[in-house]
């Protein structure tokens, strides 16, 4: 695997701008002929085993699958890259990567996450694991404007500047003691 980011300096922080992932075409089912396939992504973040990009709109993960966290159904990915199965018209506008799950905001300012939810982790209220992305109850009224997930907790900067946490409050993770 070959990687290439380009990143633009903006404020105090760095943002990249493009990323070329090259896989072996091989292992995405296409003919031996070819060396590689290049997929540009405008986002990008890497879990504890896994990883999302987001091209164009559309969000897919790679990597360990073992509670759904790539977001394709089952445990098992049909691919190194696969595209995440998100509500249907919607495009993914930010992602994050948590321990083993995965969560991302899209275009209408809704949030979804898949993977574990033994901690509450996917924000619907439900600790089962989701192997496809479900809805995440934001505060009434609100909508995300990005994402950020940790081992077992995620949370989201809300369109008023707002913040709301939810999972996992080991070690005080949620912010509320």
């Amino acid at each position: 695997m070959s990687w290439s980011v380009r990143a633009k300096r903006r404020g105090s922080g760095w943002i990249a701008l493009a990323l070329m992932l090259a896989c072996s075409t091989a292992a995405l089912g296409e003919s031996a002929g070819s060396a590689t396939r290049s997929v540009q992504a405008g986002w990008i973040d890497a879990g504890a085993d896994h990883s999302c990009a987001i091209s164009r709109g559309v969000a897919s993960c790679w990597g360990v699958n073992t509670s759904g966290q790539v977001g394709v159904g089952g445990t098992i990915s049909p691919s190194p890259v696969a595209a995440v199965r998100i509500s249907a018209g919607r495009r993914a506008v930010s992602i994050a990567t948590g321990k083993s799950h995965s969560c991302a905001v899209l275009d209408d300012g809704t949030a979804v996450c898949w993977g574990a939810g033994g901690g509450g982790q996917l924000g619907n209220d439900d600790v089962a694991n989701a192997p496809t992305p479900v809805a995440v109850r934001l505060p009434s009224g609100r909508r995300a404007a990005s994402i950020a997930a940790g081992d077992d907790h995620s949370c989201a900067v809300l369109e008023n500047a707002d913040a709301s946490w939810w999972g996992d409050n080991y070690y005080g993770a949620l912010g509320n003691g």
